[in-house]
C-alpha cells in the first residue's frame, strides 16, 4: 500500500524520493496476480496474444535493457501499435542501439530521472513511427513495466533527444498509473461526455487523460530545462530543439488549465494538477 503522506508528497512534486516505494507496490501486485517472480517479468505473461520474435540485451553502464521484437495475433483492446519487423530492425540495429545508448547516457547524468527508467522500464518493444520525423510511443495500464516506442532513423534530426523523450514519457505514465490504482485522478462517475480538449492528442479527452498528459509533459519540460542548464555538450541544433520543445510544452500546459475546475477531479488529482499548471 502507498501511504497517504507519500501521495501528498507525490502530488506536491516530490515523487522522485518515493520511486522505490511505488515500484515495490507495482512489483507486489504483479507477483500476486501472475504467481511469478518479478525477475521473470515479460509482456507475454500478461498479453496472451503477444508473441516474442527476437530479443536483445543492450548494456548501458550498470543497466541492461531488454529490447524485445514482437508480433500480435490480434489487436489488443483496440490498441493500434505496429510491431517493427525483424528484417527492418536488423537492418538498422546498430544505429538504433547507438541512439538508445546515447539517450540513456545523457539521462544517466540526472540521477532521479535515470532511476525512474531503471526501475520501471523492463521490456522495450520497437514499433513503427507514424511517419518519418515523427515519434510514436505507447504504454498500457495492464503492463506495469513495458513500453513500446519507435526508434528515429539515423538520417533524421535530434534522434537521441527524441528517443530519450519517448522512453522517459512512457516511464512517467507507468509511474502515475501505479499511483492511480490507489489514488484515482478522477471520480469513477465521470461523465464520458464531459471531455476536455487535449493539445497533445488534438481532440477532446476525458479528465484522466488530461492529467496524465500534464504530468508527463511538465516533467519532460523540467528535464529539458535541466539539460539546457547543465554543462552537457549539445549541438546548436539539439539546443534549439530543446528550447522549442520547452516553449511548445509550456503553451500546451496553459491550454489545459480549465481541467482544474472539472467537477469529477479528485482531491489527489486536483492537488497534483494544480502544481503541474503553475
Amino acid at each position: 500500500m502507498i501511504s497517504q503522506s507519500t501521495a501528498n508528497n507525490f502530488a506536491d512534486g516530490i515523487f522522485f524520493d518515493y520511486i522505490d516505494e511505488i515500484h515495490k507496490v507495482a512489483v507486489k501486485s504483479f507477483e500476486k496476480s501472475y504467481d511469478t517472480n518479478i525477475e521473470k517479468y515479460c509482456t507475454s505473461i500478461i498479453w496472451k496474444n503477444f508473441n516474442i520474435v527476437e530479443e536483445r540485451e543492450w548494456i548501458c553502464g550498470d543497466s541492461t535493457y531488454s529490447i524485445i521484437l514482437f508480433d500480435l495475433k490480434k489487436s489488443y483492446q483496440g490498441i493500434s501499435i505496429k510491431p517493427l519487423k525483424r528484417d527492418f530492425f536488423i537492418q538498422h540495429e546498430e544505429s538504433f542501439r547507438e541512439t538508445f545508448l546515447s539517450a540513456m547516457n545523457l539521462l544517466n547524468r540526472f540521477e532521479k530521472q535515470d532511476a525512474l527508467i531503471k526501475t520501471f522500464v523492463k521490456n522495450i518493444h520497437p514499433i513503427y513511427a507514424s511517419g518519418e520525423g515523427h515519434d510514436t510511443s505507447h504504454s498500457d495500464p495492464s503492463l506495469p513495466f513495458s513500453i513500446f516506442t519507435s526508434f528515429p532513423l539515423p538520417h533524421e534530426a535530434n534522434i537521441s533527444l527524441r528517443l530519450l523523450e519517448s522512453v522517459y514519457h512512457e516511464a512517467l505514465h507507468l509511474l502515475l498509473t501505479t499511483m492511480e490504482h490507489q489514488f484515482p485522478l478522477s471520480d469513477s462517475s465521470e461523465n464520458e461526455t464531459a471531455t476536455i480538449y487535449s493539445p497533445w492528442k488534438k481532440e477532446n479527452r476525458r479528465l484522466q487523460g488530461i492529467i496524465h498528459g500534464a504530468f508527463v509533459f511538465k516533467n519532460l519540460f523540467n528535464l529539458f530545462e535541466q539539460i539546457l542548464d547543465c554543462s552537457v555538450d549539445l549541438s546548436p541544433f539539439d539546443k534549439s530543439y530543446l528550447i522549442k520543445r520547452c516553449n511548445t510544452i509550456s503553451n500546451e500546459l496553459e491550454m489545459t488549465k480549465s481541467a482544474l475546475n472539472n467537477p469529477y477531479i479528485t482531491d489527489f488529482g486536483r492537488q497534483l494538477f494544480a502544481r503541474l499548471i503553475k
